[in-house]
């Protein structure tokens, strides 16, 4: 990874078919070396334990979990909020969710380069 500091960049939300809820604050790695169509969005414990993260997302703007739509494949709803510097959603944010029930991949607002 490129930098000592983390700071959520979005907030992942999946709520399964059954009710329960996950949600991950992330940050997406932009600087990776070799990334050019895909960005790693690593959680504070990843980052800090320079592990590889578990959420990423690609060039389009659809989002994975270790390779797969959704943690485990479950069925539910994906929701996929970009924040702010605050980790507030950004005013200009994209709000997605997905029902992932249809099986149709799930394309969020994806890692935009600063500037």
């Amino acid at each position: 990874m490129t930098s000592d500091h983390w700071q959520a960049t979005h907030r992942i939300t999946f709520v399964s078919d059954k009710g329960r809820r996950q949600e991950w604050l992330v940050m997406v790695v932009l600087k990776v070396s070799g990334a050019f169509s895909f960005w790693p969005a690593a959680t504070k414990a990843e980052w800090e334990a320079n592990l590889v993260p578990a959420w990423g997302c690609d060039a389009k703007g659809k989002w994975t979990f270790r390779g797969m739509q959704a943690p485990n494949e479950a069925v539910g709803t994906l929701t996929i909020d970009e924040l702010d510097a605050g980790g507030s959603p950004a005013t200009t944010a994209h709000f997605d969710h997905v029902s992932l029930s249809t099986g149709t991949p799930f394309h969020g607002p994806g890692p935009r380069t600063p500037g």
